[in-house]
């Protein structure tokens, strides 16, 4: 299972990031959207959420992209509880998002 979060203040743009990951869903893929980056630092310290890709827009409102980034990798590191994790901007092709959940679901 490879587990994906989007993470951007633009729901048009979640809803078509979201609506590609289904459209590959035979990678056994699982997609969860947030809406600024503080939700989806709270799911992953009160709601135990773990991802192996994540995908952040770069400026929101609450929390951007940049800090909610750095915060993950901090949480994840002290965590000790991910052996890999991809934490990119939402601007990645879709292409290369093929590829990386290729890459992943065979690890």
């Amino acid at each position: 299972m490879v587990k994906i979060a989007i993470c951007d203040d633009n729901l048009t743009m979640c809803n078509t990031i979201e609506d590609f990951v289904y459209m590959i869903k035979q990678y056994n893929t699982e997609c969860d959207v947030y809406q600024d980056g503080q939700e989806l630092i709270y799911a992953y310290e009160k709601n135990n959420e773990r991802y192996d890709i994540i995908f952040l827009d770069i400026e929101m409102n609450e929390l951007d992209g940049i800090k909610a980034a750095s915060l993950m990798t901090i949480l994840i590191k002290f965590a000790n509880q991910c052996q890999r994790y991809l934490i990119c901007s939402i601007a990645i092709y879709f292409t290369e998002l093929i590829i990386l959940i290729l890459s992943i679901s065979n690890m």
